[in-house]
């Protein structure tokens, strides 16, 4: 399956393009993982959205890129959601991938921030995030605030794009 990135602003995502990215997160996050809380923060219009589509256009994931000052004095990367029909693919990897790569060449000085859940500590772990603090309730679900510290290289000593590229192989 060949999977097609694209960042865009707010601004510039079309309408179906905002539809698929609130109905892939509600059915993530909201139904599947039985969390009923706000999805439409107000975070979304200062984001970067990352979307991954396969060739007929499907949205197969999505993230977010927020800037510092947002929710966090950090960049933060959130709102990762991989279709179901997906999963298993290491399109999660690819996606975080892209979205520390774009966090580095917009933020080089900045250390990236993300609030997992935290049975993806591990995931995050080997993409070179560290857990900060305990854990917290958020929404239902057990999160762990992670850093990946201010530098360019992630866990393995590999560069962001490089890794991706090599998952694609």
């Amino acid at each position: 399956m060949n999977i097609h990135y694209a960042w865009s602003t707010f601004t510039d995502l079309a309408l179906h393009d905002l539809h698929d990215i609130l109905q892939l997160r509600q059915q993530v996050f909201i139904l599947e993982q039985a969390s009923f809380y706000p999805d439409i923060d107000g975070n979304d219009p200062v984001a970067l959205h990352l979307t991954a589509r396969d060739d007929d256009g499907t949205l197969r994931g999505c993230l977010r890129l927020l800037p510092p000052g947002t929710t966090n004095r950090r960049p933060a990367i959130g709102r990762l959601a991989i279709s179901k029909s997906s999963r298993g693919l290491r399109l999660g990897n690819r996606m975080m991938a892209e979205g520390i790569r774009k966090a580095r060449r917009l933020y080089a000085d900045r250390t990236v921030y993300i609030s997992a859940q935290q049975h993806l500590v591990p995931f995050y772990t080997e993409l070179g995030f560290t857990p900060r603090g305990e854990p917290y309730d958020e929404d239902g679900i057990l999160h762990v605030d992670m850093l990946l510290p201010a530098r360019d290289t992630v866990a393995g000593g590999t560069q962001p794009e490089s890794r991706a590229r090599m998952e694609k192989k």
